[in-house]
């Protein structure tokens, strides 16, 4: 699994290692804000659903794979899959801040 870097001010506060499914729950150090990454092991069955009813949405680029940015009720959140992995970083941040995490995955 790939750990992303906690963002300045961020610490993990829990993080779930289970048979082919990854998560980690950042936490600001003022807990204003929390960002959560998900990292799952992709299977031929999987599809993604997003609500982008009343939300942002819009097809964004990470690490050269096609993703998805999008924007609901305050929370800003991005995923994309890497044909192993679907990947998903959500948090009450700036969206700016999810996608340098998702740019440091390598």
């Amino acid at each position: 699994y790939l750990t992303p870097a906690a963002p300045t001010d961020f610490y993990a506060e829990t993080i779930t290692k289970e048979d082919g499914f990854y998560v980690i729950h950042f936490l600001s150090s003022s807990q204003d804000s929390e960002i959560l990454y998900c990292q799952q092991s992709m299977s031929e069955s999987m599809s993604l659903s997003i609500d982008n009813e009343d939300a942002y949405f819009e097809e964004i680029s990470i690490n050269g794979y096609k993703g998805y940015e999008y924007f609901k009720d305050g929370v800003n959140a991005i995923c994309w899959a890497d044909g192993l992995y679907f990947f998903e970083i959500q948090g009450t941040c700036e969206i700016s801040i999810l996608k340098e995490m998702a740019g440091n995955l390598i």
